[in-house]
C-alpha cells in the first residue's frame, strides 16, 4: 500500500510525531512517503482563482511534490496537533493550496469527484479533552481537504489529553 503522510506538526519531537509512530504499526508498507510540512517551501494561497480557470496553481513550489505524491497514494494520513481548536498554521496553509485539486474535480471536472481506491486518516493529538465539539475546527477543514483529493472514506483519530499521558500507553 502506498501511504502518504502530511505532517502538520511544527515540533519534530512532539506528541503528534511520537503517536504517529504507533499508528503506523497498523500498516505493513514499505512504500511510505512522509512530508514534515514545516520543512517545505509552500506559499500561501492568494485566492487568485487561476486554478479554477486552468487547473494549475500559479506557484511553482514544493506543493508540486506533494500534489504528485497524493495523486499516487492509496492512503493519505493528515497529522496535526490541535492548536486553538484547529489545525496548525502550516497545515491550514497546505489545505488552502488544495484549492487546485478542488477546482480540477468540482469546477473544471477534469478529475473524477471520488477516487474509490483512495482512503484517508485524520490523525490529531490534543493536550486537552474534547468536551463540547472543540475539535470540529480540525475536522471541518481536513474533511474538505480529503474531498478535494477525491477521498470520501476516512477515519478520524484524535488522541486526547496527550500532555498528561505517555503516548506509548494510549494505543
Amino acid at each position: 500500500m502506498k501511504i502518504v503522510i502530511l505532517n502538520a506538526s511544527p515540533r519534530k519531537e512532539g506528541n503528534t510525531n511520537k503517536a504517529l509512530t504507533y499508528l503506523l504499526e497498523r500498516y505493513k508498507s514499505d512504500d511510505i512517503s512522509s512530508f514534515d510540512l514545516v520543512d517545505y517551501d509552500i506559499k500561501h494561497c492568494m485566492g487568485c482563482l487561476n486554478c479554477s480557470k486552468t487547473g494549475e496553481c500559479v506557484f511553482g513550489d514544493d506543493m508540486d511534490i506533494i500534489y504528485d505524491a497524493i495523486d499516487a497514494a492509496e492512503l493519505l494520513i493528515f497529522t496535526t496537533p490541535v492548536y486553538f481548536n484547529s489545525v496548525t498554521s502550516i497545515g491550514k496553509q497546505v489545505i488552502d493550496r488544495f484549492q487546485r485539486n478542488y477546482a480540477r474535480r468540482f469546477i473544471l471536472k477534469s478529475k473524477p469527484k471520488v477516487d474509490a481506491d483512495k482512503k484517508g486518516i485524520l490523525f490529531a493529538t490534543a493536550g486537552s479533552k474534547e468536551k463540547n465539539h472543540e475539535f470540529d475546527g480540525v475536522r471541518m477543514p481536513v474533511d474538505l481537504m480529503f474531498k478535494a483529493n477525491g477521498i470520501r472514506e476516512y477515519e478520524t483519530i484524535i488522541v486526547e489529553d496527550a500532555d498528561k499521558h505517555d503516548i506509548e500507553n494510549i494505543f
